[in-house]
């Protein structure tokens, strides 16, 4: 009889120490999970403050009164299924205006008052891999975007080149701006709703409706990237294209991924003149297994 108490009490001792070294592992993974959130929301606000111009003091307050309360699971790239309302538009909707072109017709839907001020100076001397500043209001996306000469350089690096599991928004290496057809831009999407996450809201129609476009700044132009798709697939659909066999070809893709659309856009007149915008994301919401994506298309058109 004593023993078998003896036995029961190893055993109870046992399972206690495993309980409190698994909860004592759970706090520790916790604790570096909200240390990378509040790490990339520090670098967000700064590189903010430098495009913009604003009190750097002031932003990174500002980021720690709020991303470090955001925290809601692991980082992980993944999107819900719930599609809330976009929190803001470019513009009031609109019918959009005529640019004066002797070729062709132009339409865009960005006023002046929606461009906002910018300075490139600073990020260029803190890394010239940046390219430009990507700007969607309806996802509360407000991020530069680098290129490197690979596809992994910036997955987990942040514009300063630290290790940092947000990554950077970043250009495939094989599009070079202002030359290829279809240039495409990846970033990861957060659990805390930064980077791409707010992607989602676009597959919303009336979001969809609202923000018909976006912008895209480089340190020369500003480019309003009208939508023509969003849809969500998986890394199995051939859903980037990078060469064109000739206008046909390019013209085909483009028809094959508005079709591919869950929410309408206005027509933007795609001719084989025009180039292409597709941004890339991770997306869980049809299939849970790392493979899912979600892409939006944009026709390029330089404004300023």
């Amino acid at each position: 009889m004593r023993k078998l108490q003896e036995k029961r009490e190893l055993r109870r001792i046992a399972v206690t120490s495993i309980l409190m070294a698994v909860l004592v592992s759970a706090g520790i993974l916790t604790g570096r999970i909200i240390s990378r959130y509040t790490s990339g929301a520090k670098v967000q606000s700064q590189v903010e403050a430098l495009f913009y111009g604003t009190d750097m003091d002031s932003a990174v307050a500002e980021s720690k009164g709020t991303k470090d309360c955001a925290y809601d699971g692991i980082p992980t790239s993944e999107f819900g299924t719930n599609l809330p309302e976009a929190e803001q538009s470019l513009s009031e909707p609109s019918e959009p205006e005529q640019i004066s072109d002797p070729e062709r017709q132009v339409f865009i839907y960005t006023k002046t008052e929606d461009i906002p001020d910018y300075d490139f100076a600073a990020l260029l001397a803190i890394n010239p891999d940046v390219k430009g500043w990507l700007y969607i209001p309806a996802a509360e996306i407000d991020n530069p975007v680098v290129q490197a000469e690979d596809n992994d350089y910036y997955l987990h690096r942040n514009i300063y080149g630290e290790e940092e599991y947000e990554g950077t928004f970043f250009f495939d290496h094989r599009c070079i701006w202002g030359e290829s057809r279809n240039c495409v831009i990846y970033g990861h999407a957060m659990l805390d709703g930064s980077m791409m996450y707010k992607l989602r809201n676009l597959l919303n129609q009336e979001t969809a409706d609202e923000n018909p476009a976006f912008l895209y700044i480089t340190p020369e132009h500003v480019y309003e990237c009208q939508i023509f798709s969003v849809y969500r697939t998986t890394i199995y659909d051939d859903y980037i294209w990078f060469q064109f066999f000739g206008d046909d070809d390019f013209l085909d893709y483009v028809e094959m991924m508005k079709n591919k659309s869950e929410v309408s856009f206005p027509d933007c007149g795609i001719t084989s003149e025009d180039s292409i915008l597709t941004i890339s994301t991770c997306n869980r919401s049809l299939i849970n297994d790392g493979t899912g994506r979600m892409a939006v298309y944009a026709k390029i058109v330089r404004i300023r």
